[in-house]
């Protein structure tokens, strides 16, 4: 019979090897707890209010004020990285590519593709430009400094 620390140890075993497996996943189902934390940083970031003050809002009022952000300074501001690690590989595209296009909110799907399908743009960009091969989407979308490639700055 396997002791109570044996059966613990698996569990965390399989618990962090669920979560490396999610971290993975090229999907965005909407608004997590995750994007929400990512989205919360972004608000905080673009009008100075700290987490605390801006916590109640929903993650469709949060992902307005993104918009609404991004349409001002076209740059997205640095997201700690102890948030960006809980994000999945969909979940950042979808947070770059919905801000970039200034979705109404955040555009979701099972893949990459389902999710530029989501967004007018995204389906002409589907169609070769930026996923016509899986690297070049992420580097497209996401610039270690924050900003987007095609921005100013």
């Amino acid at each position: 019979m396997a002791s109570r620390n044996t059966l613990s140890t698996e569990s965390a075993s399989l618990d962090a090897g669920r979560e490396a497996f999610r971290l993975r996943s090229c999907g965005c189902t909407g608004y997590t707890a995750g994007v929400s934390a990512a989205l919360l940083c972004i608000v905080s970031a673009y009008t100075g209010k700290t987490p605390r003050e801006i916590g109640d809002l929903t993650g469709q009022q949060l992902w307005g004020l993104c918009v609404a952000g991004f349409k001002r300074s076209i740059k997205i501001p640095v997201i700690p990285e102890s948030v960006i690690n809980k994000l999945c590989v969909g979940e950042k595209a979808a947070i770059r590519l919905g801000l970039w296009l200034m979705q109404d909110s955040i555009p979701t799907g099972e893949t990459l593709g389902d999710i530029s399908d989501c967004c007018p743009l995204g389906q002409t960009l589907h169609s070769g430009l930026i996923f016509g091969g899986g690297e070049l989407t992420l580097a497209f979308l996401m610039r270690p400094n924050g900003s987007l490639h095609g921005s100013n700055s």
